[in-house]
């Protein structure tokens, strides 16, 4: 009770304590935060409002959103926040439950503390056996998953990584029994691939998968279940597993240039039950035209493979506070141009799908800490997180509570 109550009274201590705590207004009983003091807190310039439209664009940063939407862009990549964006008395406002669940660990990765540096990767082919997953003219899911991980682990591997799979072969493995192997591997990371399917096949584009937060809806529930009140193993890596999706669905934009459906929330057996960081990418549909067209074909497989190569090393390197490496740029400047009308070059100046923080973590950012110098506890879903951040203008704030 102690460990669950302490982070709290250090929270509220810092808050009454500092002339540049957050403004925290309640709407739907929920704490949200204006996104001029998101801004401030980034040292970024003042949002720019249009009616129901705000951006917040400075310093290679690029945040924007709409009233009433829970899609978020920062730096062109689509993040499904936690609830809704509100306006109250003039005020655009986003949820503290979001700010630290998605922006905070997005923005700034390398102040992550429980992160363990990672050197072996776990790939998940879906489905497989009897479980063919998504059906289209061209092929099945189970077949092209495992070939984007077979291709995916020759990558990896030529780069240093040492890559075990769930499945390497077309054999049908419980989801339980998938979560159980990569937790034998304690300083690792999970990545599940897997392809789409909609009703009518109208549906395109690529979509991350990270576990939904303690108290979220997951994306295909509408409303509360008891599940979502249910403590799970991945939540104790909630900022390493945002910060993975983030680096692989913007290595994903960049690589295979499908249409960006965003990074979402779900409690998916495979990164529900992990106690590693983990994600599930869904690599594109296929029952769409094009889609099915493009992931029938080896090009396209090979560039969905330099994706979560590159994704890999920038979450690496993101975390240690390093620019991105090697790998992760030879891997991009590889990319295959898949689509007619694809730019073939940068604008000058341009904000691009990947750019930002977690690709280039800024030099400046410091380690936080606690007023009296101690490091700050780690993160965990079951209690508040103990990151606490130097303000612009006075002592050590933390982020607001979710």
């Amino acid at each position: 009770m102690f460990r669950l109550a302490f982070p709290l009274l250090v929270f509220l201590l810092a808050i009454t304590n500092s002339p540049a705590a957050w403004q925290v207004i309640m709407v739907e009983g929920r704490r949200h935060v204006p996104v001029e003091d998101v801004s401030r807190f980034y040292q970024l310039p003042k949002p720019t409002k249009n009616g129901r439209f705000f951006e917040i664009l400075g310093k290679g940063r690029k945040i924007k959103g709409e009233v009433g939407k829970r899609e978020i862009f920062i730096n062109n990549v689509k993040y499904v926040l936690c609830f809704p964006i509100r306006e109250r008395n003039g005020s655009i406002l986003i949820s503290a439950m979001g700010g630290t669940k998605i922006i905070e660990p997005a923005m700034r990765p390398s102040l992550i503390k429980n992160a363990a540096p990672i050197r072996t990767v776990i790939l998940d082919a879906g489905h497989g056996g009897h479980d063919s997953g998504a059906k289209g003219n061209r092929g099945i899911e189970k077949e092209a998953a495992l070939d984007v991980v077979l291709r995916a682990k020759r990558l990896l591997e030529q780069n240093g990584y040492t890559v075990h799979t769930t499945r390497s072969r077309d054999v049908f493995i419980p989801l339980e029994d998938r979560a159980a192997f990569a937790n034998k591997y304690p300083n690792a990371i999970f990545v599940s691939v897997h392809f789409n399917k909609s009703l009518g096949g109208g549906a395109s584009g690529i979509e991350t998968f990270a576990l939904a937060p303690r108290g979220v809806p997951s994306m295909d529930e509408e409303n509360f279940s008891y599940s979502d009140l249910k403590q799970h193993p991945g939540h104790a890596r909630d900022p390493e597993n945002i910060a993975l999706a983030t680096a692989l669905h913007s290595s994903m934009l960049r690589q295979m240039r499908l249409y960006d459906r965003g990074i979402k929330r779900a409690r998916f057996v495979v990164i529900r039950d992990i106690k590693i960081p983990g994600v599930l990418l869904e690599g594109g549909f296929m029952n769409h035209p094009v889609d099915g067209r493009l992931i029938a074909s080896s090009q396209f497989r090979d560039a969905f493979a330099r994706a979560i190569l590159e994704g890999v090393s920038r979450y690496r390197s993101a975390l240690s506070g390093r620019r991105g490496g090697g790998a992760a740029r030879r891997a991009s400047r590889r990319a295959a141009h898949l689509r007619p009308g694809d730019p073939g070059r940068r604008r000058h100046g341009a904000v691009h799908p990947g750019d930002g923080a977690l690709l280039r973590p800024a030099r400046s950012a410091r380690a936080p800490r606690l007023p009296e110098g101690r490091p700050p506890a780690a993160a965990g879903s079951a209690r508040i997180e103990m990151l606490f951040h130097r303000s612009f203008t006075s002592p050590s704030i933390r982020l607001p509570r979710p």
